[in-house]
């Protein structure tokens, strides 16, 4: 028996049922002001972390590692999505609001 997979098994079913209990007495169900602010921040700063890993992990790949395979070529495409549909949501809400 993989003893790893059974410790992860248990900490996820953990996450996954607490995380939702914690998010309610928190924040709360109902979208107020303060919470479209606290999810307009998370979601900036969560779209900033994938940016950074994914470039990070493209240069690695390029250069480093000098590997060009499927993950690199599904990382380039994460990396691009992000970074270009920011980018044109941007130029979206900027002209609509």
């Amino acid at each position: 028996m993989n003893w790893g997979a059974v410790v992860g098994l248990i900490l996820g079913l953990a996450v996954a049922t607490y995380l939702p209990v914690i998010y309610r007495r928190n924040i709360g169900l109902e979208m107020d002001e303060r919470v479209a602010r606290i999810e307009e921040k998370a979601s900036k700063v969560t779209l900033e972390l994938v940016q950074l890993v994914s470039g990070l992990g493209i240069a690695y790949s390029a250069f480093v590692a000098k590997n060009l395979s499927t993950a690199f070529t599904f990382l380039l495409l994460v990396f691009m999505a992000s970074t270009f549909g920011h980018l044109a949501f941007k130029v979206h809400y900027s002209r609509v609001m």
